[in-house]
C-alpha cells in the first residue's frame, strides 16, 4: 500500500510539474528551465544518495556508471528538454497528455531488450492509452 501512496504523490508533483514550467517559460528560456529543473533534482538527490548510500555507489561495477549514463541523458536530460519544449508550444495539459504514450515505447522496448512477455492485456492496454491520447491531442476545441 505505501507503493500505491508514493505512486500517487508522484503523480501530484508530476501533475504541479507541467503548470509550474509554464509559469517558468513566461520569464526563461527552454534550456534554463530544464537546466534548473535538472539541476535542482541532481544536487537534492545526489545529496541524499551520497549521505545514505555512498559505499553502495562506489561499490558499482563500472558498467552500471554507464548505463545510468545513458538513462540520465534519455529519460532525464532530453525528456526534460523535449518536454518543456512540449509544454512551451501547446501548454501543460497537451504536453502531459502525450507523455501518456509512454506506455508503448516501455512496453515494447521491455519486451525486444529483458525479455518481457507480450501478452493481450499489454496489447490491448498499451492501443487503449494511444488512441485515447490521440483522441485528446486531436480535439480541435481544445
Amino acid at each position: 500500500m505505501i507503493g500505491v501512496g508514493f505512486g500517487l504523490i508522484a503523480a501530484i508533483c508530476w501533475g504541479t510539474g507541467p503548470v509550474v514550467t509554464r509559469i517558468s517559460l513566461q520569464d526563461l528560456r527552454v534550456t534554463s528551465v530544464a537546466t534548473l529543473n535538472m539541476l535542482t533534482g541532481v544536487v537534492v538527490l545526489m545529496t541524499l544518495a551520497l549521505a545514505f548510500h555512498w559505499g553502495e555507489i562506489m561499490a558499482l561495477p563500472s558498467y552500471t556508471y554507464l548505463i545510468l549514463l545513458a538513462y540520465g541523458l534519455l529519460n532525464n536530460t532530453m525528456g526534460v528538454f523535449f518536454f518543456t519544449n512540449g509544454i512551451r508550444l501547446v501548454g501543460p495539459s497537451r504536453a502531459s497528455i502525450m507523455t501518456a504514450t509512454q506506455p508503448l515505447f516501455a512496453v515494447t522496448l521491455a519486451v525486444i531488450f529483458l525479455g518481457e512477455e507480450f501478452t493481450i492485456l499489454k496489447v490491448v492496454g498499451t492501443l487503449a492509452i494511444v488512441l485515447g491520447t490521440m483522441i485528446i491531442v486531436t480535439d480541435k476545441s481544445s
